[in-house]
Formats: C-alpha cells, structure tokens, sequence
C-alpha cells in the first residue's frame, strides 16, 4: 500500500509556504462582533501597504512596528487595522482604516511612523501602499480587493 505521508507532508509544505495569515481586522472604531463603533458617519480613508523587509533588515523592521502598533493602540482617528505577514517570506502588509484624511495625515506625521519611514531604506527593500475611499458597509475592507490595489502603485 502507498505511504500517503508523502504527498500529504508536500501538500502541507506547499501550504506554509504560500501561506499569509492577518490578524482579525480590529481597532478602536471597529469590534469585530459589534461591527463599526465610530461615531463618524464615513466615507472613510483605507490605506494598503506592503514592506518588503530585506534580508538583514527584519530586527530593526520588528522595532518599528512596535512602536507603531503602541502608537496605533490609541490614535484619535483610526477606525481598525490588520496586519498580514508571509510565514516564510520577506513581504508583510497593513490594511487600515481612518476615520477621514486629517487622522491619516496626523498618524503619517507623527513620530513612530516618522522614525519607520526614516529607516525603511535601512530595513526594506521595497514599500509601497494605495488609498482609497470606503463607505460604512465596507468596513473591513476584503484583503484579496486590497491588495489587487497595490498593483501598479509607485515604490518608495
């Protein structure tokens, strides 16, 4: 009788490879049982970013997205925030949501995602991201719709 271990290990290798698990879309503006809680009527600004870290660059990569989420855990304007990361692969990305431009504008320019940009060059080999406008009943925005969005978006 054939060993079906075999093609059932190749199949689960196959599997972690490709694999790119997020965590549960989530923040201050959205509880995944109740829904949206803001109060602000919408549209709102989704944001899709994809880092790819380089090869000696994840430890300082690592930094900086703890001292972000710390900063994202109470940021005025964020309605939520998933992560999604490739299990063995360099490529992770962050799908989030605000509550319009200005707290977009004011997470940009503060001082946590300053210092990530300020060492991308030094951690990544590549960032790119894409926005775009939501109503409330596209709160959370689809992964796979996201990022068919960073096609064609300009690397910095």
């Amino acid at each position: 009788m054939p060993s079906l271990r075999r093609p059932a290990a190749a199949l689960a290798l196959l599997f972690a490879l490709a694999c790119t698990p997020a965590s549960p879309f989530e923040g201050p503006g959205y509880d995944r049982d109740q829904g949206l809680t803001t109060d602000a009527p919408g549209p709102y600004v989704a944001v899709v970013t994809e880092a790819v870290v380089s090869s000696d660059g994840h430890d300082l990569f690592d930094q900086h997205v703890d001292q972000i989420e710390e900063d994202l855990a109470d940021r005025p304007g964020l309605v939520g925030v998933s992560l999604r990361g490739e299990v063995f692969g360099d490529s992770r990305w962050t799908l989030s949501v605000w509550e319009d431009e200005a707290a977009l504008g004011a997470f940009l320019g503060g001082q946590a995602h300053g210092a990530a940009m300020g060492a991308a060059h030094r951690s990544t080999d590549r960032v790119r991201s894409a926005r775009w406008s939501v109503g409330r009943a596209q709160v959370p925005p689809d992964w796979d719709a996201a990022l068919e969005r960073l096609d064609g978006a300009q690397a910095y």
